[in-house]
Parts: C-alpha cells; structure tokens; sequence
C-alpha cells in the first residue's frame, strides 16, 4: 500500500519518495515498509496509491535520499496485480510476447531467468 508519495526537486530535477508496505519478498529480504525513490518521467511511471504490484528493487545509493530502494529498470521493472492476473506496464518489453496470465507465471518467469530481488508490493 503506498502510504504516502512526496514529490521533491532535486538539482533540477523531480523525484518522488513513496512508502510502500511489503507484502510477500519474492527474492531477498526487505522491512514491512520501504521508501521508493523515483524520477519523474515517462520511463519512470509514479507508483499510485492503492495498487498491488510487482517491483523489481535495488537499494539506492546516492545523494538525493537516504534509506530507499529504486526501481531496476524503470518501467521494466514494475507490474500492476489485479485479482490474480499480472499487468505489465504498456512501456514494458521485459516478458517480450508472453501472456502473463496470473503471478505464478511471472514468478516462475523470474525464476527461470534469474532476475535478482523482485517484491510484492501490496496495496
């Protein structure tokens, strides 16, 4: 669930800091609640409030924040959860023409492929 979502300037450019309540870690391990730093920018989609999702994290490392994750490949790295069905942004290349009919599917494709951290992110 986002909890909260600050937009900030930084140098010149927008960031948003959003918290996020963990539900299930696919890879890796994470606290309950997570800062997610992102850029704004069409490669960059803001996380929205209420949704479940699907992200692929890295810790971030730099000067614009401290204690906060980023996404690993932008918007490549998330995807909306409705029901059971898995929803990649319309941007996303990462599944190439598969269907990805529910999350066992994507995370059986994280599996396979050996993608490092993805979490569920629940709403």
């Amino acid at each position: 669930m986002t909890y909260d979502n600050k937009e900030f300037i930084y140098g010149e450019v927008t960031f948003a800091l959003t918290k996020f309540r963990i539900e299930t870690a696919v890879r890796g391990t994470v606290s309950d609640t997570i800062n997610i730093l992102q850029t704004k920018s069409r490669e960059d989609p803001f996380l929205r409030h209420g949704k479940k999702m699907i992200l692929f994290l890295a810790k971030y490392e730099g000067p614009v924040t401290e204690d906060a994750y980023r996404l690993k490949g932008l918007y490549q790295g998330q995807y909306t959860i409705e029901g059971t069905r898995v929803i990649k942004n319309e941007n996303n290349e990462l599944t190439g023409n598969e269907l990805l009919t529910n999350i066992d599917v994507l995370i059986s494709r994280i599996n396979e492929i050996g993608y490092e951290s993805p979490t569920n992110i629940s709403d």
